[in-house]
């Protein structure tokens, strides 16, 4: 799995979405929270990238249990940043859950694309 291709896709999916969404915003609220979404699902896909890298070389049984435990831990942990961010700061929750969910589909497409790309790459090299 590439990592600069990853980045680069990543990075560029979040400035286009984000200029997207800026031209609807007129409020520096809006900006703020849109920024927020944004960030937590970064880090969310960020974070699956580099655990998933890491278990590439592993076996097939541990891949699959740092895979999905990995993505259930990940779900959790921003289930729970977003009730403290709601509780805590006073944003536009429709707002701050479409842009979350925006950016995490189209994130979780790309971590998908990269993870059954490498799967393909490993395959091939050992035949």
């Amino acid at each position: 799995m590439s990592q600069k291709y990853f980045l680069l896709t990543v990075m560029t999916i979040t400035l286009v979405v984000f200029f997207i969404m800026n031209a609807f915003l007129t409020e520096n609220n809006e900006i703020t929270v849109v920024i927020s979404a944004c960030g937590l699902a970064l880090v969310h896909v960020l974070s699956g990238f580099y655990m998933t890298r890491w278990a590439f070389n592993k076996s097939m049984k541990l891949f699959l249990s740092i895979v999905m435990g990995g993505m259930g831990i990940r779900m959790l942990l921003v289930g729970i940043l977003i009730v403290i961010l709601v509780k805590v700061v006073d944003i536009d929750i429709k707002l701050f859950i479409v842009t979350f969910g925006i950016y995490y589909l189209l994130f979780q497409m790309v971590e998908l694309y990269f993870i059954n790309r490498g799967l393909q790459l490993k395959k091939v090299m050992k035949s």
